[in-house]
């Protein structure tokens, strides 16, 4: 092993001692193969269990380049296509609205539909509740039910988000939203199983990924990561098994499962994962994607001027696609890696990059809600590795 990976050991336990986090994994892929991987802390302070690589964490929106993929091993067989409307799959996004800045509470009736390419590229106006009054109001709705014993599943709760008023014109720019939970509703239909099935029998299933899903069976909740709250610079455990439509709960009877924040995983179930792409959709003697799938997959979807609002955290003038950023140039960049490099990762910490030139990705997993700058931590690895291994 390269001695200087060492320095991701040291740099995850400086972190941990420092109080900024209560435990994480980092892993290390090099040419198809782990090459390193380093664990510190705990997974639940409180019992003193740590962290280990069979620990479960909550994914959140790094379930979003799984979802992203299943869409287009969809489209590379013909199953879907990027410009197909979402009506023809969910009635309920027919004659949609979206406000404008001269509108003046009137909702203007959209002249352009919206597009399986917008939900894969969330350029399709439909945001989260807290920045979409009518979404606000679908999501309390379909919480009031939940109280009273109802569940929507992701086909009736899809549906239901068609209903509100958009942003902005689909297609005019970039916002992050409930697109990739109502892209899991397409695949559903389109495939004819539910999302979650889909996603076993098609991903899952093959790369082994067995701690993988939206469910955590009774036998193994004593693998799950404990999430903290460091915001206020303490650590303050909280449990969000009841908080957002129930998918934080994992059980079996949730009927509504999310593309954008639903999954767990382990950092090495993960991997398994990423060592496909970075395989580039072929892996252990199963291929989810042709090589036009994949170049589709990890090519920049955003027109130059929808890449002007696409201003999530330090990705600014980046590219996206397919619920993946990918990187167009070094500039507003944190970290080291080539252009060409693509991830995404989840509310929590989750994290993973890939760079196809190198041959190199790195992946981290923690249950941690923290301050801005403790995010850093995760591209600080990623340039760690980059000096041992370029």
């Amino acid at each position: 092993m390269n001695p200087e990976l060492n320095r991701l050991s040291d740099l995850l336990r400086a972190s941990v001692d420092a109080g900024e986090y209560a435990g994480a994994s980092v892993m290390v892929l090099h040419k198809g193969e782990e090459i390193y991987y380093t664990e510190c802390g705990y997974a639940d302070v409180e019992s003193g269990r740590k962290i280990a690589r069979d620990t479960i964490f909550r994914i959140y929106s790094q379930s979003k380049p799984i979802t992203g993929t299943a869409a287009v091993m969809n489209i590379d067989r013909g199953v879907l296509s990027p410009r197909a409307m979402v009506a023809r799959f969910l009635p309920g996004f027919a004659n949609q609205r979206y406000d404008t800045e001269h509108s003046q509470g009137l909702a203007v009736v959209s002249d352009r539909p919206m597009y399986v390419s917008d939900l894969l590229n969330m350029t399709s106006g439909l945001l989260y509740p807290d920045c979409s009054p009518d979404v606000a109001l679908v999501v309390r709705e379909m919480e009031d039910l939940r109280k009273q014993g109802v569940q929507l599943s992701t086909v009736e709760f899809a549906n239901k988000l068609g209903g509100c008023r958009l942003a902005f014109k689909p297609g005019d720019r970039w916002a992050y939203g409930y697109s990739a939970d109502v892209m899991g509703a397409v695949i559903e239909i389109a495939a004819g199983k539910r999302f979650g099935q889909y996603l076993q029998d098609e991903i899952f299933g093959p790369l082994g990924m067995k701690d993988t899903g939206f469910v955590v069976p009774e036998a193994k909740r004593g693998r799950l990561a404990t999430a903290y709250d460091h915001r206020d610079h303490t650590r303050k455990r909280f449990d969000y098994a009841d908080w957002h439509l129930g998918l934080n709960a994992y059980r079996e009877d949730t009927a509504f499962e999310s593309g954008g924040a639903g999954l767990v995983s382990t950092i090495g179930d993960y991997a398994e994962f990423v060592k496909m792409l970075m395989n580039r959709g072929t892996y252990n003697g199963h291929r989810f994607l042709s090589d036009a799938g994949f170049d589709y997959l990890i090519s920049p979807q955003l027109t130059p001027w929808q890449a002007r609002t696409f201003n999530w955290q330090d990705l600014g003038g980046q590219n996206y696609g397919n619920f993946l950023f990918m990187k167009t140039f070094g500039g507003c960049s944190s970290t080291t890696d080539a252009i060409g490099s693509f991830g995404w990762g989840g509310w929590l910490e989750t994290n993973f990059s890939l760079d196809l030139k190198n041959r190199i990705a790195v992946l981290f997993m923690a249950q941690n809600q923290s301050p801005q700058d403790n995010s850093h931590l995760f591209h600080r690895l990623r340039n760690a590795a980059y000096f041992a291994l370029t």
